[in-house]
């Protein structure tokens, strides 16, 4: 199941942001870029919490993928097809937070690890489903950082 998972039986978008945008020069700061990428991953989960699944296909690249355990589903089309049933759902929230994340030496890929859960929205104190995942980001040549890969796991 990706990160985000349909619950089954058994900003203008907060990423664009300047700190978000900023291209990174040569021998960047990596604290810095960590931190642009742990502010990429809350802007993506606060963007989604109010706009939906218009605001999680904001953030992929058009190319992105999520890994399920159904298979590789790649391109903006399927990735909205995947996620508008498991977005659409107004009577609970997902929500995510980010625990770490590293980039490489060069300041244009990176990854976010953090942990998901589902709660109904009437009771926000009582969880329904929750797991793990990791983005992978690529900065884009504006700056911007776009999700590329997202996994995740839902734990029993």
């Amino acid at each position: 199941m990706t990160r985000r998972p349909v619950l089954v039986a058994g900003a203008a978008l907060a990423l664009a942001a300047p700190a978000c945008r900023r291209p990174v020069p040569p021998g960047a700061d990596a604290a810095q870029v960590r931190q642009e990428l742990m502010q990429a991953e809350r802007s993506f989960a606060a963007a989604v919490a109010q706009q939906g699944v218009d605001a999680w296909i904001a953030v992929f690249d058009s190319n992105g993928a999520e890994i399920t355990p159904r298979g590789v589903i790649r391109g903006s089309a399927a990735i909205r097809e995947h996620m508008t049933p498991q977005l659409a759902d107004t009577s609970i929230l997902l929500s995510w937070a980010p625990d770490t994340a590293d980039a490489a030496a060069s300041g244009d890929l990176g990854y976010a690890i953090g942990h998901w859960k589902i709660t109904p929205r009437a009771r926000p104190d009582s969880i329904l489903a929750h797991g793990n995942y990791v983005t992978i980001w690529k900065r884009q040549a504006n700056g911007e950082w776009k999700a590329v890969v997202d996994i995740g796991n839902q734990e029993k």
